[in-house]
């Protein structure tokens, strides 16, 4: 009888564990390249795939704020996150500023290979927002 207790405590505490998570108000998005990240609602994250470097995953980044990361040849990519989502790329004194107001969307993603000029390295970058 004590383990009949013991047993049906133990399955009600794992049934209310898994409601738990399946109610979770984080939403799973799956980014092209195959890098899961979970976002909340509003936030947004890049992943950039940089010449023969890993890619990298920017964000989740919540609105109002800032997310950066570097590619080995020091080029600085910076996420920002308000009504429109900015990506702003600099290397060498040099910057550019990729508006995403595709974003204002739940779910809409997106590659662009916005390369600096021919002897730097191409970059795929993919954005998507909860």
């Amino acid at each position: 009888m004590v383990r009949s207790r013991r047993f049906l405590a133990t399955l009600g505490l794992v049934t209310m564990a898994l409601v738990g998570a399946a109610c979770s108000a984080v939403t799973q998005e799956t980014g092209p390249m195959g890098s899961p990240v979970a976002l909340a609602e509003g936030e947004a994250a890049c992943e950039i795939a940089y010449g023969d470097d890993a890619a990298m995953v920017i964000g989740p980044v919540t609105p109002g704020d800032v997310a950066s990361g570097f590619a080995s040849d020091d080029t600085a990519f910076t996420l920002m996150v308000a009504d429109i989502v900015e990506l702003h790329v600099e290397k060498g004194g040099d910057s550019r500023v990729i508006g995403l107001s595709e974003l204002t969307e739940k779910g809409v993603t997106f590659t662009r290979d916005p390369s600096f000029d021919g002897e730097d390295a191409a970059y795929t970058i993919t954005c998507w927002r909860a």
